[in-house]
């Protein structure tokens, strides 16, 4: 059976690693959660924290501006 937790646990999880520098073998350790899912929250909330990417890719956008 595949084990459910919260958005709230994922999240706290997740910034013991990014907020708080806990290694996330520690941090998995203290949730009791696997390293891969731990390693997934981390990734999932570094990527939410990043922001969207630019519509138009930064090198483009710059040939762009370079051409005019």
């Amino acid at each position: 059976m595949v084990k459910q937790y919260s958005a709230e646990f994922k999240l706290e999880a997740a910034k013991m690693v990014v907020d708080h520098h806990y290694s996330v073998a520690k941090a998995a350790q203290a949730m009791g959660v696997s390293l891969a899912t731990l390693n997934r929250w981390v990734k999932k909330l570094r990527l939410e924290r990043q922001g969207p990417p630019p519509a138009v890719p930064l090198l483009r956008q710059n040939r762009l501006n370079f051409v005019r």
